[in-house]
């Protein structure tokens, strides 16, 4: 098993097979399993519903789902070389149908019941800590990147249960940070928004382009995190082609310029080819 994985898990709280609160021993032990790649995802999946659809009482399961979901996104967030794994955990319990459960259970399970409100909130919860250290409750800053990165693998996936274009759009700031101010240059504490904002044009370009095809508004924007020149013209809320456009030539600058470092400019070349691969498809 990967060491930092072991470390992480042996440092989870874990709650009593019958507390409301998740995760239970057999469901850390569950998620160990699956990502030590010692059991399939459908049989994972299987395991992680019997606690929810075991509850005696319908908040009881509330509760254990979410908790679960947390347990797991946190997981995600943490430790990035699981997301790919994690995601198709995901996939998995989505489609899968829990054994003993009634037919409302069922459709609760496999529509992911809290799920897409609990990783809306911890979008909100990580970039606040990003953004305003003082709030950050333990949060560290940087896991902002990991976790664009995760909301783009999710987007990735087309399930709009999974990833709803929610994540895409709640994203999107980092963007503006990045690629329409020219603060991430002029200020190291928000240069991990260029690895933010990365993210969505390597790991889910064509989601991307359909937000800005679709002229989607930008509704999460923290103005006051705005600082430098403003590269855009436009209205900064506003998705569109042209934007799009525009950030494909900011990647260039980017690309070429002499004052990031070589890791920067790989992740705006490997932005430029997502935005090629989006364009031809």
């Amino acid at each position: 098993m990967d060491p930092k994985l072991q470390e992480y898990l042996q440092n989870v709280e874990v709650y009593d097979e019958q507390a409301e609160q998740a995760p239970a021993k057999s469901e850390v032990d569950t998620i160990q399993a699956f990502l030590s790649g010692n059991l399939p995802a459908n049989e994972a999946a299987q395991r992680l519903a019997r606690r929810p659809f075991q509850s005696t009482s319908t908040l009881t399961k509330k509760l254990r789902m979410s908790m679960l979901w947390s347990f797991i996104n946190n997981i995600a967030v943490n430790l990035p070389s699981t997301q790919p794994l994690i995601v198709d955990l995901i996939s998995a319990i989505r489609n899968s149908k829990p054994v003993g459960a009634s037919v409302n259970a069922e459709d609760n399970w496999s529509t992911l019941g809290t799920w897409l409100n609990k990783w809306g909130d911890s979008i909100n919860n990580y970039e606040a800590g990003y953004l305003w250290p003082e709030s950050r409750d333990g949060i560290e800053a940087a896991l902002w990147p990991q976790v664009t990165a995760y909301s783009a693998r999710l987007a990735a996936t087309g399930d709009p249960v999974i990833g709803s274009e929610f994540f895409t759009l709640r994203c999107c700031p980092s963007i503006v940070r990045a690629l329409d101010t020219d603060q991430a240059l002029q200020h190291e504490e928000y240069r991990p928004d260029i690895i933010a904002a990365a993210q969505l044009f390597i790991l889910s370009p064509r989601q991307l382009l359909e937000r800005c095809q679709a002229g989607d508004t930008i509704q999460w924007l923290a103005e006051d995190h705005i600082k430098g020149n403003v590269l855009w013209s436009g209205d900064i809320t506003k998705l569109s082609v042209d934007r799009w456009k525009h950030w494909k030539t900011r990647w260039q600058t980017i690309k070429e310029s002499d004052v990031l470092g070589d890791e920067i400019k790989r992740l705006a070349s490997e932005s430029l080819d997502g935005m090629d691969l989006a364009e031809s498809n």
